[in-house]
């Protein structure tokens, strides 16, 4: 029996992120919406709700869509990414965030399915 679940290694990992977009002006803005509790951008103390994502890595992402930022923010399991936002106060901030997964409990009623198992991508900081 084959299973379709990817071991964590293996996995794409993430920093604890979880974005919105917003295409209100016509070009898509990229905003943080929660930060995952225990994650890299939250243990980081830099990062906060709200801030919109214009660097990845060096590149300006500023006008590119969640689906681009997706696939290019997530990587392998103890990589990091260096990711700059805009601040609401104006401000900008760049951080080095270590990608990682952490498996995390899950509520009794869905432990009688195989894949109860939830991934959160998300690790330490390095700052």
């Amino acid at each position: 029996m084959h299973s379709s679940m990817a071991h964590p290694s293996t996995a794409p990992a993430g920093v604890g992120l979880v974005f919105d977009e917003d295409n209100s002006i016509g070009v898509p803005r990229v905003f943080v919406r929660r930060l995952v509790p225990g994650g890299a951008a939250e243990a980081s103390r830099r990062v906060r709700r709200g801030d919109m994502i214009v660097l990845v890595n060096g590149e300006d992402v500023y006008g590119k869509s969640l689906e681009y930022l997706t696939s290019i923010i997530p990587g392998r399991q103890g990589t990091s990414v260096r990711l700059g936002f805009g601040n609401q106060d104006g401000s900008f901030v760049e951080v080095n965030l270590l990608r990682g997964t952490v498996r995390t409990p899950v509520p009794n009623a869905w432990r009688q399915w195989p894949w109860s198992t939830i991934l959160l991508l998300f690790t330490r900081a390095e700052v």
